[in-house]
């Protein structure tokens, strides 16, 4: 074997204001929960708690403080929730289903009276708006300049933006009832479904022009818009972007100002790192720039039922997901939030997978769980130091942390440690999606963004059979040294209508430590980690990775399709290694069974019997005297 790795010796310098681990990552409801008493529904209960009875009850108040000090001492960060859906407005107008509730009417009520700060398209109509709800969704958007009588009390700059308001009244709420920060879901974690190049208020043009020292020549906002999308979209890209971040810069400091603690929030990105730079606004690089990312998860949302954008995602997109996100921007911290056995699940399990019913149905739903838990729950990246470690660091059983999963998945996934690579890395490029920007400059649509919509350049290769877990992005390349350097690079998509997004320097800098391979060239590249078998319609997918104890890990599945039926077989597969000549053992680590294998040549293998849609786990180390008697 190689020489062992000196990870699990370093000091964890990535610890987080929660207790959140790369080592042992917890369930999100071991380190943050919503704070009873604290947490009172959606979000304008939150922001007008001025006007909620119960936030001015000195008994619930007293009741809802020693809540979250029991939540602090139990390591749980208690927290509050900040979450709309689409049809939140309409529902709060007063003869909607939440009308009668406090904090909607007055939310209803403050945006009734400034039409102005609502988000309009290009042709000046309030997103969403009906001539019984003109006033749509009823979003402003955090960069939105406020009026003078809008601007909080003590605010100390110049020009004030409602990510100013929503600090001060997030800020106080917290300071108020003990929490710790918040939780961030629809309309605020991010830019929402109109994409930021459908976001068109004549006041944030106005800003823009003043910010960016551009002078747009068109009178109409339809001609400003449309000059924006030819001539300025990426330093209206930039401006959003810039402006997302200034909000959390400016909770970040509220919170702690008015709490005297380090502040925790929980905030969601979907899709790919790309499409949330490009149609969302949230670049969590941008974010770091501003604010402190130990204060901060970022949870990687991929269960949306197998459906993203009402599109199929295989399992694969999971893995995918969590590891370009971590290893983007590896100094944040991110969760992953996943699916779980639960009525939705199963039911995504019968429309999804038409082909199987009844026990088959079972095992399919159950085996798909174990695939993405296990290889999403190992996926790994190089941090900032070039350094290796998991890409999550918390996990979530579906949108609130219900549902079930098998607890010896857990435990297995939480005792094994990746701590340095085997086999080759995925290389993601910052460069190459801001030049993939620049060729497709609009970005409102997500598939306009680097890797497409659903990383059908990476997931292809995945289900293809190419042994990679590890993730790699220029953010660590400059520091990446031979302990921690992957066998061969995969870039999964360098050319975009014909034009390439790499530049020569970082090919160089690449080839400088192993072979790169683009797109296609990975299938059929011989890496020293490789899966066979004889099942029509099978494909083995899985990955290899040393552990903090110096065990060569594999993980292999049986993939999951999505045409799949009950007449799946199970599989007898071979896992050929190439590895220093020698004698090596195999444990099965979830049936409990050894063998042994030789290396001759710096080639081996052995064999393996996977029931269908299963997953196996294997660690290699070398043989004893007593393990070859």
């Amino acid at each position: 074997m190689a020489a062992a790795s000196t990870n699990s010796a370093r000091p964890d310098d990535h610890a987080s204001v929660a207790r959140t681990s790369a080592e042992r990552p917890p369930l999100a409801s071991e380190a943050w929960v919503l704070s009873e008493k604290a947490d009172l529904g959606l979000a304008p209960r939150h922001l007008f708690w001025e006007d909620v009875p119960e936030y001015s009850d000195a008994a619930h108040i007293a009741a809802a403080r020693q809540a979250a000090a029991d939540h602090e001492a139990a390591g749980e960060l208690p927290l509050i929730g900040m979450q709309l859906w689409e049809d939140s407005f309409e529902k709060s107008l007063p003869e909607g289903l939440f009308g009668a509730i406090s904090g909607h009417g007055s939310w209803v009520e403050w945006i009734g009276d400034r039409p102005g700060y609502l988000g309009v398209t290009s042709d000046g109509g309030v997103h969403y708006a009906t001539d019984a709800n003109p006033h749509g969704w009823g979003y402003v958007s955090p960069l939105m300049p406020l009026d003078a009588g809008d601007v909080p009390a003590g605010f100390t700059g110049t020009d004030a933006t409602y990510a100013d308001w929503l600090a001060d009244r997030l800020g106080r709420l917290a300071g108020h009832t003990g929490v710790r920060g918040f939780q961030f879901a629809d309309f605020y974690d991010g830019s929402p479904h109109s994409g930021v190049m459908n976001y068109f208020n004549p006041r944030i043009i106005q800003d823009f022009e003043r910010e960016r020292g551009i002078d747009l020549a068109g009178d109409s906002l339809a001609e400003q818009a449309a000059e924006i999308k030819s001539e300025h979209a990426q330093e209206y890209l930039d401006y959003f972007v810039e402006g997302w971040a200034y909000g959390w810069q400016a909770l970040e400091h509220s919170v702690e100002r008015h709490t005297g603690q380090e502040p925790w929030f929980v905030t969601q990105v979907s899709f790919t790192p790309a499409a949330m730079r490009e149609f969302a606004a949230v670049d969590v690089r941008e974010i770091g720039e501003r604010v402190d990312l130990d204060s901060m998860l970022f949870h990687v949302q991929t269960l949306e039922r197998f459906e993203m954008q009402h599109k199929p995602a295989p399992a694969s997109y999971e893995a995918a997901m969590i590891g370009t996100h971590a290893a983007r921007a590896p100094q944040a911290h991110f969760g992953h939030m996943m699916s779980s056995s639960e009525d939705d699940y199963w039911n995504a399990v019968s429309r999804m997978y038409p082909g199987v019913t009844g026990e088959d149905r079972e095992e399919l739903g159950w085996g798909r769980l174990k695939q993405t838990w296990l290889q999403s729950g190992w996926t790994h990246i190089a941090d900032g130091e070039g350094d290796v470690r998991r890409a999550s660091e918390a996990w979530s059983r579906s949108y609130h942390d219900w549902g079930e999963v098998d607890a010896a998945w857990l435990e297995l996934l939480r005792d094994i440690v990746p701590s340095r690579p085997f086999g080759p890395a995925l290389y993601y490029s910052a460069n190459a999606e801001k030049a993939m920007n620049a060729i497709e400059p609009v970005g409102n649509a997500v598939e306009n963004a680097y890797l497409g919509e659903l990383l059908t350049p990476i997931t292809r290769l995945h289900d293809a059979g190419v042994p990679f877990g590890y993730y790699v992005s220029d953010a660590a390349l400059a520091s990446i040294d031979e302990a921690d350097a992957p066998s061969a690079w995969i870039i999964p998509e360098r050319f975009h209508e014909g034009q390439d997004l790499f530049t020569e320097a970082e090919l160089d800098a690449l080839e400088e430590i192993a072979p790169v391979l683009v797109g296609e060239e990975a299938l059929n590249h011989r890496h020293p980690l490789n899966f066979s078998d004889t099942v029509p319609g099978a494909e083995i997918t899985g990955f290899g990775f040393y552990d903090q104890h110096d065990r060569l890990i594999v993980v292999a599945s049986d993939r999951v399709d999505f045409d799949d039926d009950g007449s799946r077989a199970d599989i007898a597969a071979t896992v050929s290694l190439d590895l220093p000549d020698g004698d090596y053992r195999v444990e099965d680590l979830l049936n409990d069974r050894t063998q042994t294998f030789s290396v001759r040549g710096g080639t081996g293998d052995f064999d393996i019997a996977l029931g269908r849609w299963d997953t196996g786990v294997y660690a290699i180390t070398e043989a004893t005297a007593t393990d070859l008697l």
